[in-house]
């Protein structure tokens, strides 16, 4: 089927040598002498392109242009605009009204045809790009919607706060995911006399991440719950197995895993076990701070650092009054930010969590939330952020 051609014009010379060419081009076209009723006309003849005279008797080009790109049916539709006048302020005018072309009269069948024919071929090109911008917009609707659907499901996953609050009643946790969805995840839980707390980052963040902490958070479920690891290095050393067998990393050599800290408070003797995949324990008090070191290896992946089997360590101390106990993972100090655009940096979250020793948790994970936005400023977020801060004095023997 042709493309159809509506030509404007007083002249009825013009309009028959218009429509002598562009039919002599394989287009369709009508004509219209009369500059009356233009958009009526429009509406009949539903053209691809129209040829529009500047300057008609009741009428000026400039207006009726005007009126087509202020319509919503008709603003991309194509108008090559005829004069007589090669005026150049002209010319300008019409182009920032939308013109998509002028020609000047007499029309010349060399002229004409390239012109008409990039015209339509711009039209065929923004179409498609609109089409290709409507279905990519649906797509991303889709992948949007499935993502929040998911987001729901990982965050009935993680144990509800008040939950938290009822096993450490002093304690906070900053979460804040980059994306609705999160490779950064806590886990808390109880097992007859011991507390578990977990502070874990999984490969990637935002779908991929999210991923692999919902096979975190099974794999936790099931060494704690079902098989009952109550060391945190037997932890530890269960999850790199488990990683490694449910990815079959060393038949597809994939080398995704998880960093983290996981603390065992035991009530009943008074005491913390720590073991960490690249993670420290920060322990505050009035003295100052001290850190407790995990591994600097991580839990799953093809490290080539390391041949054969990792084995992770724990690290038993008595619980202390009047203590505060830090675990996090790398999102907080590596944020960009500041007047120079740098990270954060491990050393000055530690100097912050030592100055807020003496402010109750909940105001120290209010300070930790603005800390962080005035810091970032325009810079983007990059990764996942959790910290977690608890105090452990109604378990302390000493």
């Amino acid at each position: 089927m042709s493309e159809k051609i509506l030509v404007i014009d007083d002249d009825e010379l013009v309009l028959m040598r218009a429509d002598y060419l562009l039919s002599g081009f394989g287009y369709e076209t009508c004509t219209i002498a009369e500059s009356t009723s233009i958009i009526d006309q429009i509406q009949k003849c539903k053209p691809d392109l129209v040829l529009l005279d500047l300057h008609m008797p009741g009428a000026n080009g400039i207006v009726v242009l005007e009126e087509l790109r202020s319509s919503a049916r008709y603003k991309d539709l194509p108008v090559i605009i005829m004069t007589g006048n090669a005026d150049e302020t002209t010319h300008d005018i019409c182009f920032d009204m939308g013109a998509s072309d002028i020609l000047l009269k007499p029309l010349e069948a060399h002229i004409l045809r390239p012109r008409v024919k990039s015209a339509l071929d711009r039209k065929r090109f923004l179409r498609e790009i609109r089409k290709k911008n409507e279905e990519i917009e649906q797509q991303n609707k889709d992948i949007l919607e499935g993502i929040r659907y998911g987001q729901t499901i990982q965050q009935a996953l993680l144990v509800d706060r008040e939950k938290v609050h009822e096993l450490l009643p002093q304690s906070f946790i900053f979460f804040k995911p980059r994306h609705l969805v999160s490779g950064d995840f806590y886990w808390v839980s109880e097992v007859d006399d011991k507390i578990y707390v977990a502070a874990i980052d999984c490969t990637g963040h935002g779908v991929p991440g999210a991923f692999m902490s919902m096979l975190g958070y099974a794999l936790m479920n099931q060494l704690i719950h079902v098989e009952q690891y109550t060391d945190p290095a037997d932890i530890l050393n269960g999850l790199h197995y488990n990683v490694r067998k449910s990815l079959k990393q060393d038949e597809k050599r994939n080398n995704d895993g998880m960093d983290m800290g996981i603390c065992v408070i035991d009530k009943t003797h008074g005491t913390l076990s720590y073991a960490g995949a690249y993670n420290i324990l920060l322990v505050v008090s009035a003295e100052g701070s001290t850190t407790i070191d995990g591994d600097k290896f991580p839990v799953g992946g093809m490290h080539h650092r390391f041949k054969g089997e990792r084995n992770f360590a724990s690290t038993t101390i008595p619980i202390h009054k009047d203590s505060r106990y830090y675990m996090y993972t790398d999102g907080f100090p590596d944020q960009f930010g500041g007047e120079n655009g740098r990270k954060f940096m491990k050393k000055y979250l530690h100097q912050l969590l030592e100055s807020m020793f003496a402010l109750p948790l909940e105001q120290q994970q209010q300070e930790l939330a603005r800390t962080l936005e005035e810091w970032r400023g325009q810079h983007p977020q990059i990764d996942d952020v959790l910290v977690m801060g608890f105090s452990l004095d109604d378990f302390a023997l000493q």
